[in-house]
């Protein structure tokens, strides 16, 4: 399954960007206090006071839950919450994202679920798609640039266009 959605400066046009437009609304004039257990910053700017700043970013990441915990999208509502960063960060790897690593890759404009070797997980292929795709998966977007007589790569130093 491959779905590929419409490319940059296009986000009028791109179904997730649309959908997220309602949370960047809903913080239009909302003002998130850096210091709102206090202040845990130097004269410089520079963070002076780790477990304070960790209890200014928690209470940053409530209140952002909080509004979007009032939102609808799409007739559906959203559920938000603030997740510690130290919750879990050791957390096993569980069978679904084994899963999604081997037969998933997702970028900002495509989406290939695609069937894996192993006949015991996703049975016989049907098709000749590994002939044209040895691994399965669509290659992510290079950047070209057609000239009058070649078409170069081009490389992440030079913009197109």
């Amino acid at each position: 399954l491959f779905v590929a959605i419409n490319a940059p400066d296009h986000s009028a046009y791109n179904p997730i960007e649309r959908r997220m437009a309602p949370l960047s609304h809903d913080l239009s004039g909302l003002i998130l206090p850096h210091d709102y257990y206090g202040n845990h910053l130097d004269d410089n700017g520079k963070t002076n006071h780790i477990a304070l700043e960790e209890q200014n970013f928690q209470r940053a990441g409530d209140v952002l839950a909080e509004v979007w915990c009032n939102t609808v999208i799409d007739t559906q509502a959203v559920i938000a919450e603030y997740i510690s960063p130290s919750s879990n960060p050791n957390k096993p790897i569980d069978q679904n994202e084994q899963w999604k690593l081997k037969h998933v890759r997702q970028s900002q404009y495509c989406l290939q679920i695609v069937k894996c070797d192993d006949i015991n997980c996703c049975g016989t292929l049907q098709t000749n798609l590994k002939s044209v795709l040895p691994k399965g998966f669509l290659p992510p977007p290079t950047p070209y640039e057609a000239t009058n007589t070649e078409i170069p790569y081009v490389g992440q130093d030079k913009t197109i266009g």
